[in-house]
């Protein structure tokens, strides 16, 4: 990718460039260029972002939390739960709460591929952020909609510093400048997520899966996800 302007935006792109091509992001951001509104290119460089020198400094960061710490260390796997066990608990529970949306969206609990024991640390810390991706939503309280998808984006961003989040809130922001789309609920969205992002306890160091039965609203306090 190169930038064409004046000789001092031309050095700047240069800058740009070369820190790109260091991190591994170039084509990364290209795809996103290309089509913004595509979520099959955002998906297509998930792949590079999650190899890239981002994601060793997050794993490097998100280890200095002790309970990660802790799980990681014990390669710690959440206990097996079907769709229905999930959807037989209290309609209170966070159980009941996942195993609906699971099924809002035809998913089961058995989709998750679980790694191999032992595994690198990078991995462990990506198939936490994976595994739990629509138990968060369940405790934000984002929704699976585009806006509520986007909450939680920036919601990882501040408490996984998510490379992967990164791309995707620009990939929003410039389809939505490309559409000539309001910015406004973006802008308000995105706002939300970083708030309770700064709020909450690291989710991704809880044993969130050994809380089925527990009562929604009583766990968001403890995790300090409650307004």
């Amino acid at each position: 990718m190169r930038f064409r302007s004046s000789p001092k935006a031309s050095r700047a792109a240069e800058v740009l460039n070369k820190l790109l091509r260091d991190l591994g992001l170039e084509t990364a951001l290209a795809l996103i260029l290309r089509d913004p509104s595509s979520f099959a290119n955002v998906f297509a460089m998930s792949g590079d972002v999650e190899s890239s020198p981002l994601a060793a400094r997050m794993t490097t960061e998100l280890l200095k939390d002790q309970r990660l710490q802790s799980l990681y260390a014990a390669q710690w796997v959440p206990a097996s739960v079907s769709l229905p066990e999930l959807l037989a608990m209290p309609p209170a529970s966070l159980g009941y709460q996942y195993g609906s949306l699971l099924r809002q969206l035809g998913m089961t609990p058995e989709r998750v591929q679980k790694l191999q024991s032992p595994c690198s640390d990078s991995a462990y810390v990506l198939r936490r952020q994976k595994e739990t991706h629509e138990i968060v939503h369940v405790l934000t309280g984002f929704g699976v909609d585009p806006l509520g998808e986007l909450s939680l984006q920036a919601f990882n961003l501040v408490q996984n510093r998510s490379p992967l989040a990164v791309w995707i809130l620009l990939s929003a922001a410039i389809a939505v400048l490309q559409r000539g789309d309001a910015l406004e609920p973006l802008i308000r969205a995105v706002i939300a997520g970083f708030q309770l992002g700064l709020e909450a306890d690291l989710l991704i160091g809880h044993r969130l899966e050994d809380h089925w039965h527990a009562d929604l609203e009583a766990l968001r306090l403890r995790l300090r996800l409650s307004a």
